[in-house]
């Protein structure tokens, strides 16, 4: 399986973004929506490091095997 880094980065973000300001109840804005600023600092102080190294990765093949531990993807 061929994987972009760039854009599974964008994507994972921007999905993680819309569930972020769809929740209501969740940390400092208990009880209402989290706007698009206290949307994406919450993304970027909890995940950007993951989501940097995702974008970092580029273009890579990934192969998926099944191991006693679960699924396990390794790049090639």
């Amino acid at each position: 399986m061929d994987i972009d880094g760039t854009r599974a980065s964008k994507e994972l973000e921007n999905l993680l973004l819309a569930f972020l300001r769809s929740r209501t109840g969740s940390g400092w804005w208990i009880g209402e929506a989290a706007s698009e600023d206290e949307a994406a600092t919450e993304l970027a102080a909890s995940l950007g490091p993951f989501l940097g190294a995702l974008k970092g990765l580029g273009p890579v093949r990934i192969e998926w095997n099944w191991t006693a531990g679960g699924l396990e993807g390794r790049p090639r």
